[in-house]
């Protein structure tokens, strides 16, 4: 009999419910919930009963991973920074967290990154913002200009675009129309569920070290 392995994915990103919540942010959030299932799940996972917990910030996100009590649960942050820059990170965490680097430190090897954000994720991938936006029905702007070409994208890699949100917003507003002279525009809530699950999983994995290292550990 395979025994099902129960692991809890902590997430930065999406929003707490209380009285003030929209329903449209509750039900943005629920769907990131669910984009991000979806993507770890495509990646391979077996015999595991994932869990998926959007946690807001990333001081809201740390704080809950370090104070569930279980070996099965794993981490996933914005890094906000090079990948050369993970120990800063953590050292940066502790100061403003008032959290014991001893502890976290612990947990270190739990501990994942979007590197330098999701939307880093998304750049990575014209192809899937195209796709994308021809689901929305918006108009293309610039047809013979793809988007790789762009100046926050051409011979640049993801994981070294400076506020990959941003960038990602620039674009969206560049080459798409949600009507004639109404341009697209970005939301992490409203629009990244649906591109985050336009990826290519395999194509992710192999461009983002931290996918693939939370991956294996998800089936480990």
């Amino acid at each position: 009999m395979v025994t099902t392995k129960e692991v809890t994915l902590f997430v930065e990103g999406g929003a707490f419910e209380n009285d003030n919540t929209s329903t449209q942010t509750v039900d943005n959030t629920l769907a990131l919930r669910e984009a991000f299932y979806n993507l770890f799940s495509d990646l391979g996972i077996r015999n595991v009963s994932l869990k998926i917990e959007m946690s807001a910030g990333y001081k809201n996100a740390l704080k809950r991973f370090l104070n569930k009590e279980d070996v099965h649960k794993f981490l996933l942050l914005d890094l906000d920074k090079p990948e050369s820059q993970k120990e800063e990170w953590f050292k940066e965490a502790s100061a403003e967290t008032s959290i014991d680097s001893t502890k976290l430190n612990d947990q270190k090897d739990q501990i994942f990154f979007m590197i330098q954000a999701m939307e880093a994720w998304i750049l990575s991938q014209p192809d899937a913002i195209e796709n994308w936006a021809k689901d929305k029905k918006y108009l293309r702007v610039k047809a013979d200009k793809p988007i790789s070409d762009d100046n926050n994208l051409k011979d640049k890699q993801p994981q070294d675009i400076l506020h990959p949100d941003k960038a990602l917003g620039v674009i969206t507003a560049r080459y798409f129309e949600k009507s004639k002279g109404k341009k697209a525009k970005y939301g992490k809530l409203s629009s990244a569920p649906d591109l985050l699950n336009k990826l290519d999983r395999i194509k992710l994995k192999s461009d983002f070290i931290d996918v693939e290292a939370l991956s294996n550990k998800l089936k480990a």
